[in-house]
């Protein structure tokens, strides 16, 4: 198992080794260090849909870095499931991960 302290050192060092390759000085200090998980999807595509226990929970996220340029192009899809009933493109559609009841 690792453990997210041994994840914060290795990242930490990385960075600092990278940064003494580009600035050449030596680096005396670091004031703090912070590190975040970034949630992805295993297929790297968006959900969509409804939540699959939940009747009134409906679940648009997953965009990631590319959200910005994703956004409109699925918000229409989205909004078009919700108030037309239109399906969801299955691969964004969270039903590829969880069956409904």
């Amino acid at each position: 198992m690792i453990w997210v302290q041994d994840l914060q050192k290795a990242q930490k060092n990385e960075i600092l080794s990278k940064l003494l390759e580009v600035v050449r000085v030596p680096v005396t200090a670091v004031k703090s260090h912070k590190v975040g998980i970034r949630p992805a999807t295993k297929d790297r595509k968006p959900f969509l849909g409804k939540h699959p226990k939940e009747d009134s929970v409906y679940m648009f996220n997953g965009f990631g870095a590319k959200g910005v340029s994703l956004v409109p192009y699925f918000s229409k899809i989205m909004t078009e499931y919700l108030i037309k009933s239109q399906p969801i493109l299955p691969e964004v559609d969270i039903a590829r991960y969880f069956k409904y009841i």
